[in-house]
């Protein structure tokens, strides 16, 4: 340990017993956007992922938000509380660790789930150090949402693992889907019906026992990530039952899109779980993954997305038909084939528009291939 981190270490303390700990006001309250970029920034450098956008936060679970690591490994950050609560001190919780600070006058909590408590003191020991040092986000940073990671879903190698995907271990699926999930906006949300209720977030409306509440929003942020997870593999496996069992409540074309999904490439598949959970929206997808079905205002977007997708279902046919070099030859690069799938996702091509490129199958396969390439 550096003199730096053994003086900074003075700050920090363990309590290992349930301290009381008592909160007036924790409403979900948005972020002081220059820590909560700085602290974006600190946690990426650890090696974590960012879930929301920092200006919008995650109003379903009453936090601004989650960074996750390996599986079962994530923190989450609440900003605003109001009460009674030692600053500086990590507290063990039934299922975690917990430490309260400040920015100016608003005080935050940051909660460490499955790291063990040497490694979140080195964490915090670290975060104290660095943090100052990152630089202010610019005003486009702000104000235009963080882009999720991005997977090379083009890849022979990654295409292999996912064809051999019921071999693989739940960590080395997460470690690929978290990279779907990252960074998840607002926006693709908003335009279908707005944020969506639940009943996490009223947990902070009221609160008598902070502690156990923080662990109960953990425990949802868990199951999401198993969601996701089970999403991922199941998409692969066995996406009809995969799909069906998503879809039950959703109606129309959903079938329709089942058909569709289930006949594509493995490659295809790969981008259009990328796709699918990156369009939701932070709240809709923990909505979705936490429950495993959609409903209500979920159920009647993804009807819309499953319309789309129906309108091309030839053209989807013919793409996973060609093999990636097959494709590639006639313009269809991962790229295009990844803008294609994104922009079905986001309602970003006229339905017009769709019927024409689906018809175009019916005449020169080579050529329609060509022109949906061309078009993106």
């Amino acid at each position: 340990m550096t003199l730096v981190l053994a003086i900074l270490s003075l700050l920090f303390s363990l309590s290992l017993w349930a301290q009381e700990v008592t909160y007036t006001n924790a409403t979900f309250k948005g972020a002081p956007l220059e820590h909560a970029h700085k602290l974006n920034e600190f946690f990426k450098d650890e090696g974590f992922i960012p879930l929301a956008d920092s200006q919008f936060g995650i109003p379903s679970l009453g936090i601004n938000q989650v960074y996750f690591a390996d599986a079962g490994k994530f923190v989450m950050v609440k900003y605003g509380i109001e009460g009674e609560f030692p600053l500086k001190q990590i507290i063990e919780t039934a299922e975690g660790y917990l430490v309260h600070d400040k920015v100016g006058d608003n005080r935050f909590f940051i909660y460490f789930r499955g790291i063990n408590q040497e490694a979140v003191k080195l964490t915090l020991l670290r975060m104290q150090d660095k943090i100052s040092k990152y630089s202010l986000p610019s005003v486009k940073s702000i104000f235009i949402p963080e882009a999720r990671a991005q997977v090379d879903c083009g890849s022979p190698v990654l295409v292999q693992q996912m064809t051999d995907f019921a071999n693989l271990s739940g960590t080395m699926v997460w470690n690929f889907a978290k990279n779907c999930v990252s960074g998840l906006g607002e926006g693709a949300w908003a335009a279908s019906g707005g944020a969506i209720a639940s009943g996490i977030s009223s947990l902070w409306e009221a609160v008598k026992h902070p502690i156990d509440t923080i662990d109960k929003v953990g425990n949802a942020v868990e199951n999401f990530t198993v969601g996701v997870a089970n999403f991922t593999k199941g998409l692969i496996n066995d996406p009809r039952g995969t799909l069906t069992k998503m879809g039950a409540k959703v109606g129309g074309a959903w079938d329709d899109m089942v058909d569709v999904v289930t006949n594509m490439s493995t490659d295809m598949k790969i981008q259009f779980i990328c796709s699918f959970i990156g369009s939701l929206g932070v709240d809709a997808a923990i909505a979705l993954f936490t429950a495993g079905a959609a409903s209500g205002k979920i159920a009647v977007s993804l009807g819309l997305l499953a319309k789309r997708f129906s309108a091309v279902a030839k053209t989807m046919g013919l793409l996973s038909k060609l093999s990636v070099a097959a494709r590639a030859k006639l313009g269809m690069s991962a790229d295009k084939m990844k803008n294609f799938m994104e922009k079905l996702m986001h309602n970003k091509i006229p339905e017009g528009d769709l019927k024409h490129l689906d018809g175009l199958t019916t005449f020169d396969k080579d050529f329609s291939v060509k022109v949906v390439a061309c078009y993106m």
